[in-house]
């Protein structure tokens, strides 16, 4: 069997601005074109692990991740992955109201803080934001004393038909181990 794949990561912002005044119009549009392809494998710029996973963290709760047990859903099986190393991971906040914030930490025992340049970290993940990891080298290895990343939903729920439980989803790339 011969297992091929392509990821690109992506994280940009393009923009068009314009302006009319009579006959004459003039527009200015640009973005960083940014992009890093991997392809199937173990070494630098390859991943054999891809995920992307969804859910909802209650409020007041928080949800981890334990990278040496990645939850995976495909062609109709659940298993989990072992991390090796993390090449790259987003993080998209699907919450609407504006407290409904989530915090993302490596603290505690276990704490992957290679994340946060050897850091606990505490980067605060506003409604529709995201949180972007990416590592083409693969310096950011995952080990049973470097495994945990928590997401800790702040929001009370404050507002009219606001329950406080926000929506999440993240994709994941990396290197099983």
């Amino acid at each position: 069997m011969t297992i091929t794949s392509t990821s690109t990561v992506t994280t940009d912002i393009s923009y068009v601005v314009s302006q009319s005044s009579g006959n004459t119009q003039r527009s200015d549009n640009d973005s960083l074109g940014y992009a890093i392809v991997f392809s199937q494998g173990t070494g630098i710029a390859q991943v054999n692990a891809h995920i992307k996973a969804t859910g909802v963290i209650s409020s007041g709760q928080t949800f981890t991740i334990d990278f040496e047990a990645v939850p995976k859903e495909t062609f109709g099986s659940t298993y989990n992955i072992n991390m090796k190393e993390v090449k790259s991971f987003v993080m998209y906040n699907e919450g609407t109201g504006t407290s409904d914030v989530v915090l993302v930490r490596a603290t505690g025992t276990n704490g992957i803080t290679g994340i946060f340049n050897g850091e606990t970290g505490n980067y605060k993940l506003n409604p529709y934001g995201s949180f972007v990891y990416a590592d083409y080298y693969g310096d950011m290895q995952v080990s049973t004393t470097h495994r945990y990343l928590h997401f800790v939903n702040t929001s009370e729920g404050a507002g009219a038909g606001n329950s406080g439980n926000i929506n999440y989803s993240y994709i994941l790339i990396g290197v099983t181990g």
